[in-house]
C-alpha cells in the first residue's frame, strides 16, 4: 500500500468510523417502546412454551396484520420480558454490527467485481460504506431502524440480509464451493424479502438489475438467476398475505394504485431536488465517480446504456416508496414514518452510487481526453463547498451523527435512559391500579434520539393502553414535573 492509499485509508477510516460509532454508542441505551410490548402481551397469557408461542404469533400476525414474516418472527420473541433490558440493548448493538458489518462487506464483493486491487478494494469499500451510513445517518432520524426492537425486526435485520444476498451473487465468480455460496444467497434472499414491503421492493429492484445486466449487457446468464426468483417468491408472499388486507381495510376501504404512483413519484423528485440542491448527493456521487474511473480504466467489464440504467435507477426508488404510499393510503407525500424514510434515503444512495459507478465505467472505457488529474481535482474542490456546511466550525448546524456523539459524551443519552427506566420501575412498583408517573422535563440543551416508552399524558393513547396491560395496570399516565 503506498503512502497516498495508506493516508487515503485513514482518512476514511475517521469519517467512517465518526459516522458508525455514535449509532453503535447509542443502541447501548437503548428501552422497550410502543410495539414492544404491545407484541408481548399475547405471550402473558400463553400455556406453552416460548418456541410454540412465536410461531402461533407470527401466523396469527400474517393473516390478520402483515405479511412480514421474518419479521414478525422476530418481533414475536419477547427479548425484554424474558431477558431483560441488557440482553434487549445487547441485541440492539448486534443488529446495528450486522448492519454495518453486512454493508461493508457487500462493498467488499463490489469493488472485487470491479476489479481493483487489493489496497484499492479496501478503500473503496471503506468509501461504499461512508457514502452510504453518512447519507442516511446524518439526513434521517435512524432511532426507528437501530435503537427499537420492532424497528430492527422488520427494517435493520431485513436489511442487512440484502446486503448479504447482494454479497454472495457477487462472490459466486470468485468461489470454489458456488453451492454454498448460492444456497446461502437463496437463503438469505428470503429473509430480506420477509421484512417491511419496501425493502422486499428494494431487494427485488437491485436484483432485477443484476439480472438484466448480466442478460442484456454481459450477454449471459448464470446461476444467480435462482436467488432472483427465490427474492420474488418471498416478497410475493408477503405481499398477499391476507394481513396487509386487513390491515389496509382498517386505514382505507379502497385501493388507490394509481394515486399511490403519483405520490411516489412526487416524494421522490421533492426528496432528490432537495438533497442535490443541498449538494451532498451531488458530492458523494462525483467522490464515487472518481475513485471508480480510477479504478476501472483496466476493467473487462461492459457498461453500455448508461442513460437507460439512469432512468432504471430513478424507477426504482419510486417503487422502493409506492408499497408506503399504497399501505398507509397517504395522501400527503411528505409524511412518511422515520423507518420508511430511513429505507428511501438508503434506496436513493444505493443507486446514485450504482450510477457513479457505472458512469464511472462507461467514461473509463470511452477514454475521454477531459478526465485528467487537474479535472478531478477541480471536482475535488468543488466537493469541498457543499461538504463544508457539515462542518461544525462552517455549518450552522452539525451533522446527526456528530451530534448524537457530542450528546452521548455529554450524558445526555445515559440521563434519558435512566429516565425511562425509572418510568419502568414506578410502574412495576405502583400499587395503585390507575398509575400516574412523575415525570422532570428535560432540561435546556438536553437531547437524545433513542426510542423512548411512547408514553402520553392521555391515559386513553394506544401505548399507554397496551403499557398498562403489560404491567397488569387499569391504566397508566404520567405527569410533568418542573
Amino acid at each position: 500500500m503506498s503512502v497516498k492509499q495508506r493516508f487515503l485509508f485513514c482518512f476514511l477510516c475517521m469519517f467512517a468510523g465518526v459516522t458508525v460509532l455514535p449509532v453503535l454508542f447509542a443502541c447501548f441505551f437503548g428501552v422497550p417502546s410502543a410495539d414492544d410490548f404491545t407484541n408481548t402481551i399475547p405471550f402473558l397469557s400463553y400455556e406453552r412454551n416460548v418456541f410454540h408461542f412465536v410461531f402461533d404469533r407470527m401466523r396469527q400476525i400474517y393473516l390478520e396484520q402483515q405479511g412480514t414474516y421474518t419479521g414478525n418472527v422476530i418481533v414475536s420473541i419477547p427479548v425484554y420480558y424474558l431477558f431483560g433490558l441488557n440482553v434487549l440493548r445487547l441485541e440492539m448493538v448486534l443488529a446495528a454490527l450486522f448492519f454495518f458489518g453486512s454493508l461493508f462487506f457487500c462493498s467488499w464483493t463490489v469493488a472485487r467485481v470491479l476489479g481493483a486491487e487489493r489496497a484499492d478494494r479496501v478503500n473503496f469499500s471503506l468509501l461504499l460504506l461512508f457514502c452510504t451510513v453518512f447519507y442516511v445517518v446524518n439526513f434521517v432520524d435512524v432511532q426507528e431502524l437501530f435503537f427499537w426492537h420492532t424497528g430492527l425486526a422488520m427494517y435493520t435485520v431485513p436489511l442487512s440480509f440484502l446486503f448479504i444476498t447482494l454479497s454472495m451473487w457477487f462472490s459466486l465468480d470468485f468461489v470454489r464451493n458456488k453451492k454454498l455460496y448460492l444456497a446461502t444467497g437463496m437463503i438469505s434472499a428470503v429473509m430480506a424479502a420477509g421484512g417491511s414491503l419496501d425493502v422486499s421492493a428494494l431487494l427485488c429492484s437491485i436484483l432485477l438489475f443484476l439480472v438484466c445486466y448480466d442478460v442484456f449487457i454481459a450477454h449471459r446468464v448464470r446461476a444467480t438467476i435462482a436467488i432472483g426468483l427465490v427474492a420474488l417468491a418471498g416478497s410475493v408472499m408477503n405481499a398477499l398475505a391476507p394481513g396487509n388486507f386487513v390491515r389496509h381495510g382498517i386505514i382505507d376501504s379502497e385501493i388507490d394504485v394509481l394515486r399511490s404512483v403519483l405520490v411516489s413519484f412526487r416524494r421522490l423528485n421533492n426528496v432528490l431536488l432537495n438533497d442535490f440542491q443541498a449538494g451532498t448527493l451531488l458530492s458523494l456521487f462525483a467522490v464515487t465517480f472518481a475513485f471508480s474511473f480510477h479504478i476501472l480504466k483496466s476493467t473487462s467489464l461492459p457498461f453500455r446504456y448508461p442513460g437507460l440504467v439512469t432512468f432504471f435507477s430513478y424507477l426504482s426508488c419510486v417503487i422502493t416508496d409506492f408499497p408506503v404510499m399504497l399501505g398507509y393510503s397517504s395522501r400527503d407525500w411528505e409524511f412518511m414514518h422515520l423507518r420508511c424514510v430511513c429505507v428511501e434515503r438508503l434506496a436513493i444512495v444505493l443507486y446514485v452510487l450504482l450510477l457513479a459507478v457505472y458512469w464511472g465505467g462507461w467514461t473509463a472505457k470511452k477514454r475521454f481526453p477531459v478526465f485528467t488529474k487537474e479535472f478531478f481535482m477541480g471536482l475535488s474542490f468543488v466537493c469541498i463547498v457543499p461538504l463544508s456546511a457539515f462542518l461544525p466550525i462552517v455549518g450552522r448546524s452539525k451533522p446527526l451523527s456528530i451530534t448524537m456523539l457530542y450528546h452521548e459524551l455529554k450524558g445526555d443519552y445515559l440521563r434519558e435512559a435512566r429516565r425511562q427506566e425509572k418510568i419502568i420501575f414506578d410502574i412495576e412498583q405502583s400499587d395503585d391500579g390507575d398509575v400516574v408517573v412523575s415525570v422532570e422535563r428535560l432540561k435546556s440543551g438536553e437531547w437524545s434520539n433513542i426510542k423512548v416508552l411512547g408514553l402520553s399524558e392521555n391515559k386513553d393513547f394506544w401505548i399507554n393502553k397496551d403499557v398498562a396491560r403489560y404491567f397488569g395496570k387499569r391504566s397508566v399516565a404520567f405527569d410533568y414535573s418542573d
